[in-house]
């Protein structure tokens, strides 16, 4: 998490919380606020203590005025319907989560509990809203969405390498991914590049198979689409190849 979408996503925490202590009467004793933290895996665990250092900063223990509830699904996208559910009936007050099955596994669980993406690819083709200016749901956040760039990141590639004629792509099979998948093969086209798409649509739990895909097909080069489950697992990705 960069210190611009760590600070982004403090901000959209902190204003949901705010919204949440400002229906409490005065009587009442003070809320000791509760954020509830789902990812797909344990490869973000960079990213989480980045952002419990922001709180920190801020004024916010753990255990004294703020309570995390951190679930991860272990890779496994089926897990996450009931962690969301979980985290539900725990009463979270808001909800951080990044990657397009958990935002889903969420979105289907709760229409009320405030849910902030520190960033999403795509959330109108995710469906997670229908207007990322003035989104009018539960979901909100920081997009990054550019799905021209993948087609440029080809672009640089053959330019770098001039010899190349295959290349693997890995991507998650998502709605959220198939804008940036299709600019990769306008541009495939355009370079006369055989594109090898190779998906990772069950989580970071199919990466090792997909991973020994790509082996396999014995491409010249490897992209991957953005994806949160590839930034976590790109030491990984790296390593294998």
């Amino acid at each position: 998490m960069t210190g611009v979408r760590k600070n982004f996503a403090l901000l959209l925490v902190l204003m949901a919380l705010g919204a949440t202590a400002s229906t409490a009467t005065t009587a009442e004793p003070k809320k000791v606020a509760r954020v509830g933290l789902l990812w797909l895996d344990s490869g973000h665990r960079s990213r989480i203590e980045e952002f419990r250092k922001g709180l920190r900063d801020l004024g916010y223990v753990e255990g004294s005025n703020i309570i995390l509830e951190y679930r991860d699904a272990g890779g496994k996208n089926d897990r996450l319907p009931d962690l969301a559910a979980e985290l539900v009936r725990l009463k979270v007050d808001v909800i951080l989560s990044d990657g397009g099955a958990a935002i889903e596994a969420l979105k289907n669980t709760t229409s009320k509990i405030p849910i902030i993406m520190p960033v999403m690819s795509d959330p109108v083709a995710g469906r997670f809203v229908a207007n990322p200016v003035h989104p009018e749901g539960n979901i909100t956040g920081f997009t990054n969405f550019a799905p021209e760039l993948s087609g440029k990141r080809l672009d640089l590639l053959k330019e770098t390498v001039p010899s190349i004629t295959r290349v693997a792509v890995l991507w998650s099979s998502s709605p959220v991914q198939e804008p940036a998948m299709k600019e990769l093969e306008v541009s495939a086209r355009s370079l006369k590049v055989q594109l090898q798409p190779i998906s990772t649509q069950r989580g970071s739990k199919d990466l090792d198979t997909a991973l020994e895909a790509v082996a396999e097909a014995r491409p010249h080069a490897l992209v991957t689409l953005p994806d949160p489950m590839f930034l976590g697992q790109r030491t990984r990705i790296v390593e294998y190849n």
